[in-house]
C-alpha cells in the first residue's frame, strides 16, 4: 500500500515537472495594455483653438501696439493685421502637430497627463515662436519705421505670447480631455 502511495506521489510530481518543463509549452503571456486612444487631427478644431488664442492676443496686442505707436487707430490696424497672420500660422502649426503627433490626453485614457500636456505644448511653442516673432517684428517695423519703437514694442509683444499660448492650449487640453470627439482613432 505504501508503494502505491509513493508511486502516486511520484506520478503527480513527474506530471507537474513534465508540464512545467516541456519545451514548446509556453506559460500564458500577460496581455499588454492597450495603446492609448488618440485624437485625430482636425483643421476645424485647430482653427477653433486659434480663434480663442487670437481673441486673447489681439486684445492685448491692441494695447501694446497703440502704446508703441501712440495711436489707437494704428494699434487697431496692427493688432488685426497681426491677428490674421498669426491665426493662419498658429492653425497650420497646431494642425501639423495633431497630424504628426496625435494628442493622447483624452478622458478615455482615464487620466489627464499634466506633464504630457506641458511638454507637448512646449514643443508646439518652440516650432511656433520663430514664425510669430518674424511676423510681429515685421508688422511693427512696417508701421513704426523706427528701430527703437520696433524693439520696445516687439519686446512687449514677444513676452506676452508665451503666457497667452500656454493659457489657451492648456485650457483646450482640459476641454479635449473632458469632451473627446466621437471620431477618435485607436
Amino acid at each position: 500500500m505504501q508503494s502505491i502511495g509513493r508511486l502516486t506521489v511520484c506520478a503527480v510530481a513527474f506530471t507537474l515537472w513534465a508540464t512545467w518543463s516541456t519545451p514548446g509549452v509556453a506559460e500564458p503571456v500577460p496581455a499588454s495594455p492597450p495603446a492609448p486612444e488618440t485624437m485625430s487631427a482636425s483643421l476645424s478644431h485647430s482653427a477653433l483653438k486659434g480663434v480663442t488664442l487670437k481673441a486673447i492676443s489681439v486684445t492685448s496686442s491692441f494695447f501694446i501696439f497703440a502704446a508703441g505707436t501712440g495711436s489707437a487707430a494704428a494699434g487697431a490696424v496692427m493688432a488685426v493685421t497681426n491677428g490674421v497672420g498669426s491665426f493662419l500660422i498658429y492653425t497650420g502649426n497646431d494642425y501639423a502637430w495633431d497630424y504628426f503627433s496625435p494628442n493622447t490626453n483624452l478622458s478615455t485614457n482615464h487620466q489627464f497627463g499634466v506633464l504630457s500636456s506641458l511638454s507637448r505644448n512646449t514643443l508646439k511653442y518652440i516650432t511656433l515662436k520663430p514664425m510669430l516673432t518674424v511676423l510681429n517684428v515685421g508688422i511693427i517695423y512696417a508701421f513704426t519705421d523706427t528701430l527703437a519703437a520696433t524693439v520696445g514694442t516687439s519686446a512687449a509683444a514677444i513676452l506676452l505670447l508665451p503666457a497667452s499660448f500656454y493659457l489657451n492650449n492648456t485650457l483646450w487640453d482640459w476641454y479635449d480631455w473632458a469632451h473627446p470627439p466621437p471620431a477618435s482613432a485607436k
